[in-house]
C-alpha cells in the first residue's frame, strides 16, 4: 500500500498511519499531496574536548619507548596508559589502545614471573 499524502510505500497493510508523514492511512478523503517530512539530523555534539581519534606514529612510538627507560620507565608507561583509559579528554581509539597495551603488559608480567620461578627451581 502507498500513502496517498507522501507517496511512500507502506509494507504493513494493516497500518493506520504513514511511517513517513504521520498521516492517517484510513481517513485520506480530500487530502492533498505534500512533500515528505524529512527532518535533517542534528550534528553530533561533543560534550568533552576530545583529541584526534587517530594515534599518530610519533605518539605510539613515544609511549611504547617509555617501557625501556631504566628505573621507572615502566611505571610512567602504566600511568600514561591508565590516564588514557580513565581520562575523559582522550578519544575511544586512545582508550582501546591503552586497554590492549595494559592487557599485554599484564600477560608479559605473568609470563616473566612464571619463567623466573621455573628457572629458579631448576
Amino acid at each position: 500500500m502507498n500513502c496517498k499524502i507522501c507517496g511512500r510505500h507502506i509494507e504493513n497493510e494493516h497500518a493506520n498511519f504513514c511511517e513517513n508523514c504521520g498521516e492517517s492511512l484510513r481517513e485520506n478523503k480530500g487530502a492533498e499531496y505534500r512533500e515528505p517530512i524529512n527532518p535533517t539530523p542534528a550534528a553530533p555534539t561533543q560534550t568533552n574536548a576530545v583529541e584526534s581519534s587517530e594515534i599518530s606514529f610519533k605518539t605510539f612510538l613515544s609511549v611504547m619507548l617509555l617501557q625501556i627507560i631504566p628505573g621507572f620507565g615502566w611505571l610512567i608507561y602504566v600511568v600514561v596508559l591508565l590516564t588514557w583509559v580513565f581520562g575523559n579528554k582522550h578519544s575511544q581509539t586512545h582508550k582501546n589502545f591503552a586497554k590492549a597495551a595494559l592487557i599485554i603488559a599484564v600477560i608479559s608480567l605473568l609470563a616473566s614471573v612464571y619463567l623466573a620461578t621455573t628457572l629458579l627451581t631448576l
